[in-house]
């Protein structure tokens, strides 16, 4: 996503700050932002049950995911953890597991200081 090659359409998100999808929407979910507001923000009263999805098109194999925080230290909100799924051919949205069979988690750190 950062390099822009997803497209601003192809990311929609269950909420934004303030209802803002124009200012603080899934558009802005994108690595290393040189722009004001720093980063994608979900509505505060929805954090547990916010989502990002991006539609890639056609299918895709991922290599990897990373994430980053919002970006202003003002704002304590992170992400503690998240899980991907993906859609099915019969359109379900299925879990990403471990090689045990176990949900796959992946969890941001808070509070870093370099």
């Amino acid at each position: 996503m950062e390099s822009q090659l997803i497209k601003d359409y192809q990311i929609t998100a269950s909420s934004s700050f303030n209802h803002d999808f124009a200012t603080y929407g899934p558009h802005r979910a994108r690595l290393n932002l040189a722009s004001w507001p720093p980063g994608y923000r979900a509505n505060p009263a929805e954090l547990n049950s916010s989502w990002i999805k991006v539609n890639l098109v056609t299918e895709k194999v991922i290599t990897g995911l990373a994430t980053q925080g919002y970006g202003d230290t003002a704002v304590m909100e992170w992400v503690k953890s998240y899980s991907v799924m993906y859609r099915t051919k019969l359109r379900d949205f299925v879990q990403i597991k471990t090689m045990q069979g176990g949900p796959k988690v992946g969890y941001s750190l808070k509070n870093i200081s370099l």
